[in-house]
């Protein structure tokens, strides 16, 4: 599973930037990355959208790459 997927599933879990890559095994800043990439691609302005949108969309993997 690519590592933008993964985050956007671990998001879901409520964890923090910090937590989840930690999770990963990436850097805090590349979480941060991959969350504004996420939000861009999905046109949302927070986390808790991004969790909406990826469930409304079954988490499509196509989007999240």
């Amino acid at each position: 599973m690519p590592v933008k997927s993964r985050s956007s599933s671990t998001c879901c879990g409520g964890r923090t930037n910090r937590e989840i890559a930690q999770c990963l095994d990436i850097g805090e800043k590349t979480v941060k990355h991959y969350m504004t990439v996420l939000m861009q691609k999905l046109d949302v302005r927070n986390r808790v959208e991004v969790v909406l949108a990826a469930q409304k969309i079954g988490s499509s993997p196509d989007l999240l790459n």
